[in-house]
C-alpha cells in the first residue's frame, strides 16, 4: 500500500491519547511492525476523511501545513483508535470530533475558510460570451475572450479565431 501525504503523526495522536493510551489501543500482538502498520493505516484513514471535505478547495501541500487540519486529523485518528475492538470513544473526544466535522462541512460549503491557507483556485465568477461559428462542423460554439470576464479556468475553450487575427477560408 502506497502511503500518501498524511496530516498528522503518531506523536500528534499520542498528545491526545497519551503514548500509553495509544499502546493500549493497538497492542494486538507481540509484533511491533503490525502495530506500526495499524497506526499508519488509521492515520491514513483520518487523512482521507478530512480530504473528503477540504481537498476540493485546498491543495495537499497547504493542508499538510495547516495546524487546524493537523488537529482535526489527530482527533479523528484518536477517536478511531478508541472505537477499535468495539469500545466507546470518550464523550469529550467524541464531541470534539463532531464539532470538527461540522466545521469541515462549513469549509466544504464555502461558509468557512482555513486560516492562513490559500484556496486552490480563485473563486471569482466567470462569464464567457460565446458565438456560434458555422464554419466548423464540430465545436461550433466559440468563446469571445475580448468581451468575456472572470476567473481563470484550467478547462480548454474553443476561442473565436477572428479575435486572434486569423482568417479562415470561407
Amino acid at each position: 500500500m502506497a502511503v500518501s501525504t498524511v496530516y498528522c503523526t503518531q506523536a500528534d495522536v499520542e498528545a491526545i491519547l497519551s503514548a500509553e493510551g495509544l499502546v493500549d489501543r493497538t497492542d494486538d500482538s507481540e509484533d511491533l511492525a503490525g502495530e506500526t502498520a495499524l497506526i499508519t493505516l488509521v492515520i491514513q484513514w483520518a487523512t482521507d476523511r478530512v480530504n473528503l471535505y477540504v481537498s476540493q478547495r485546498y491543495t495537499v501541500a497547504d493542508l499538510a501545513t495547516s495546524t487546524f487540519i493537523n488537529d482535526v486529523t489527530a482527533h479523528f485518528a484518536s477517536c478511531q483508535f478508541c472505537k477499535r475492538r468495539g469500545n466507546p470513544c470518550p464523550e469529550s473526544l467524541n464531541e470534539q470530533c463532531k464539532e470538527f466535522l461540522e466545521e469541515l462541512k462549513k469549509i466544504k460549503d464555502g461558509d468557512l475558510t482555513l486560516p492562513n491557507s490559500p484556496e486552490r483556485s480563485n473563486q471569482l465568477p466567470a462569464l464567457s460570451n460565446v458565438r456560434i461559428d458555422g464554419r466548423f462542423q464540430n465545436a461550433k460554439v466559440r468563446v469571445q475572450k475580448t468581451i468575456s470576464t472572470g476567473g481563470e479556468s484550467t478547462l480548454g475553450q474553443n476561442t473565436d479565431v477572428t479575435e486572434l487575427g486569423l482568417d479562415l477560408p470561407k
